[in-house]
């Protein structure tokens, strides 16, 4: 049996089909590599069994690619989260037009990303001498405004010195700005300080500085907060992604079970 193609969970390609003259939405999960088999993740619970048919299936988004032929179903599994439907061609015939349908869907889909590759590969790129410099900033800004199609004209309106910037941030073309309101003030006691500080809060959510200001308001009434500060760093942890709920729960059982290990 040819090995299954196993498409990344961001990447599934949409799919959309008929059961039972209702039209239901998924994702193309995987298939095997002759074209004989595909596996579906329904965005909802659908009633199906083993031997139900499924026609007018259609794989991604793009026009060109044409409608699948007739298939059964030949394996169910179902979680509370979503189901699972193995299916299979009924005849040669449509085995051979679900492998040229398969064919097609990953030159689309190679003709995307080989597109979007050639245009994200050509980022200006310039030596660590001059990659903070006004040329080189103008120059990244007028490829991302290609790109995107955006005018992006205020990106470059900013009081920061690009040469301050070494360090901490590469590829820079520029800055944003955020409203900043004074929550507090804060009675504070701590290692560097002791006394009333007002809060400064970077944010354009809506009474969120007068909730904190009251928050503060209470903590100072209360005699202030007391700090000390330990040590500074930062974290970086790995990321799994699972398909179902439960293999999450299952996943973290067993990195508790072997924390030691």
């Amino acid at each position: 049996m040819p090995e299954k193609k196993i498409f990344h969970r961001i990447n599934e390609p949409p799919v959309t089909f008929e059961v039972h003259d209702e039209i239901n939405t998924g994702s193309l999960v995987g298939f095997e590599k002759g074209g004989l088999e595909i596996e579906i993740r329904l965005s909802e619970q659908v009633d199906v069994d083993p031997g139900t048919e499924v026609v007018n299936m259609r794989l991604g988004k793009d026009e060109r690619i044409p409608a699948v032929g007739k298939m059964t179903v030949v394996k169910v599994t179902k979680t509370r989260s979503c189901t699972m439907v193995t299916l299979a061609s009924t005849s040669v015939e449509q085995e051979e037009g679900l492998a040229k349908t398969l064919h097609l869907l990953r030159e689309v889909r190679e003709l995307a990303d080989a597109g979007l590759s050639d245009r994200c590969s050509t980022i200006p790129r310039f030596p660590k001498s001059t990659h903070y410099s006004l040329d080189a900033i103008e120059k990244r800004l007028n490829w991302a405004r290609e790109v995107s199609g955006a005018r992006l004209t205020n990106i470059n309106k900013t009081i920061l010195r690009p040469e301050s910037l070494a360090g901490n941030i590469e590829n820079y073309i520029g800055a944003v700005q955020i409203p900043i309101g004074l929550a507090g003030p804060l009675l504070l006691k701590g290692t560097y300080t002791d006394g009333y500080i007002p809060v400064p809060i970077a944010t354009s959510e809506g009474a969120l500085v007068s909730s904190l200001s009251r928050g503060a308001k209470v903590c100072s009434l209360a005699g202030g907060i007391h700090v000390h500060v330990v040590r500074q760093h930062m974290v970086r942890a790995p990321v799994f992604f699972c398909r179902t709920l439960e293999g999450a729960v299952v996943l973290e059982r067993w990195v508790m079970q072997h924390m030691d290990a």
